[in-house]
């Protein structure tokens, strides 16, 4: 069986490991999260202010979780946000965390989980410009998000760091080569984690990463994926969820023992 190679986050790539429920796997985390540089001054602000809102826009699992776990953190619970207050969201997990975990129900997500499907078919506010829309976000997402939504949906948006992120400093390298001859599939789920990935395993021989496959988890990861020229295979889940790239890996790994001796 080939060996999986989890990039994302150390505790995201822990619990999808889980998940998957595969014993031949190697997390090699190529993602950290840490408190925006004023420890959570703005987002604290925010959440108090939540009132002057009419949405508020997860783009990712770990912004809800951090903006439910500060509205805590400051004196709050989940029925201190204003009853007008509506959820949108990208993704399954992060609509499945929302209305499970939280308890709240998620008023509007895209037909397809990417950022440029959600702006085009967000909910206007014509008639109602003096709406506003909270976005709490890392701070690696691009502000022409924001724009993009403000011209759409005719509302006023607010971009808050609710936590950063980065490369980490050291990976697990040797074993990820080991992976990688032994033929390796490894998983991405976003354009900075292949980033960050290709930065660290830069001491490896690019024809070894070439003949690995990789795994990306929709069409911008797959962007990112192609722009290095390295994978000679780049199989694409759809759509663009992590039970459907789970699904992806399993089938693939299917299809590989069948084919061997």
């Amino acid at each position: 069986m080939a060996k999986v190679v989890l990039t994302r986050a150390l505790e995201d790539s822990r619990a999808y490991a889980a998940e998957l429920g595969l014993d031949d796997l190697l997390i090699f985390p190529a993602l950290e999260f840490l408190a925006p540089a004023d420890n959570y001054a703005a987002l604290d602000a925010a959440i108090r202010r939540n009132p002057d809102y009419s949405w508020i826009v997860f783009l990712s699992q770990k912004a809800a979780e951090i903006f439910f776990e500060r509205l805590i953190a400051i004196g709050g619970h989940t029925f201190h946000l204003h009853p007008g207050l509506k959820i949108a969201c990208i993704g399954e997990a992060t609509r499945r965390y929302i209305e499970t975990e939280i308890g709240f129900p998620v008023d509007f997500s895209p037909s397809e989980f990417n950022s440029d499907v959600f702006v085009e078919e967000f909910p206007s506010g014509i008639g109602f410009t003096e709406m506003r829309i909270l976005v709490p976000r890392t701070a690696m997402v691009s502000d022409d998000f924001a724009r993009r939504l403000s011209q759409r949906a005719l509302m006023a948006v607010d971009i808050v760091e609710a936590y950063t992120t980065r490369c980490p400093d050291t990976a697990p390298v040797t074993e990820l080569e080991q992976a990688l001859r032994q033929g390796a599939l490894v998983s991405f789920t976003s354009s900075q984690i292949v980033r960050n990935f290709m930065q660290l395993s830069g001491s490896l021989p690019r024809d070894l990463l070439a003949s690995a496959r990789a795994i990306s988890l929709g069409p911008k990861t797959t962007k990112t994926l192609m722009e290095y020229q390295v994978f000679s295979s780049i199989i694409e889940a759809k759509p663009s969820t992590l039970d459907a790239m789970a699904a992806v890996i399993k089938s693939t790994i299917d299809e590989q023992s069948k084919t061997r001796p």
